[in-house]
């Protein structure tokens, strides 16, 4: 069940065109989270032998912080290329975004 609500709140994030949908993903894939974890740390400690549990959660961790990292490598090379594509918020001349004093990531050509 968590698996399932963690994929369909992804989906919107995928489609976003504003902040509100960008909100309602985040929230959704969010709550699913917790869950998946503490099911993955009851499957470990259930099941695995006590000499080797330590172990186990340690696999568990790993495998946690590889995706993650992962994750933030891809997110960070999507969100690069949609920016230099042109997004609707452009900065002006002196590197600020249109809707509020945030300067850009890049460097002026």
């Amino acid at each position: 069940m968590a698996f399932a609500a963690l994929t369909v709140g992804c989906v919107p994030l995928v489609l976003a065109t504003g902040m509100p949908l960008l909100i309602v993903g985040l929230a959704m894939s969010g709550a699913a989270i917790a869950p998946i974890l503490i099911l993955g740390g009851t499957l470990v400690q259930r099941l695995v032998d006590g000499a080797v549990r330590t172990q186990a959660f340690s696999w568990i961790n790993s495998a946690s912080a590889a995706g993650i990292a992962a994750a933030a490598a891809i997110a960070g090379r999507v969100v690069t290329a949609r920016t230099h594509a042109g997004l609707r918020n452009r900065p002006d001349s002196r590197g600020f975004c249109d809707r509020g004093r945030v300067p850009r990531p890049w460097p002026t050509t």
